[in-house]
């Protein structure tokens, strides 16, 4: 378990490695908490990020905060992606990140459902929205 916290949101809501920064206080936010981030590039413990003011309860409380759940999987959902596929699962596929999400493998066509066909989630969309086990 890392105790690292080694990406950082961007304005844009893309994550952001701290190997792609300069040392010092960024306009990153952190992705559990939203509060900003200084990188920390010494010579003696790994590259980092840290709370430019207090530690959220995340990182205190010692979580794996290396990287966020929608990332574990290879997916590189960027924090829109990942929010567009928790929408998708609530409310349907919006067609401006349907094809990027189809392409992740996180949500498919099934013709079979319902009358007409329609999108839902694999496996592992559902893994990611916390309606299936990992297992």
């Amino acid at each position: 378990m890392s105790q690292w916290l080694e990406y950082g949101i961007d304005p844009d809501g893309n994550l952001v490695s701290v190997e792609r920064v300069r040392r010092g206080k960024t306009d990153l936010k952190c992705p559990y908490c939203q509060e900003g981030l200084t990188s920390k590039k010494g010579e003696i413990k790994a590259h980092h990020f840290a709370h430019t003011n207090a530690t959220c309860r995340a990182v205190s409380a010692g979580r794996d905060v290396e990287l966020p759940l929608f990332d574990r999987f290879n997916l590189h959902l960027t924090p829109k992606e990942y929010l567009a596929l928790l929408q998708f699962e609530k409310k349907g596929a919006d067609s401006k990140y349907r094809f990027i999400l189809e392409a992740k493998d996180t949500i498919v066509y099934n013709p079979h459902k319902g009358s007409y066909g329609g999108w839902e989630l694999t496996k592992l969309g559902k893994v990611v929205c916390r309606k299936l086990s990992m297992n």
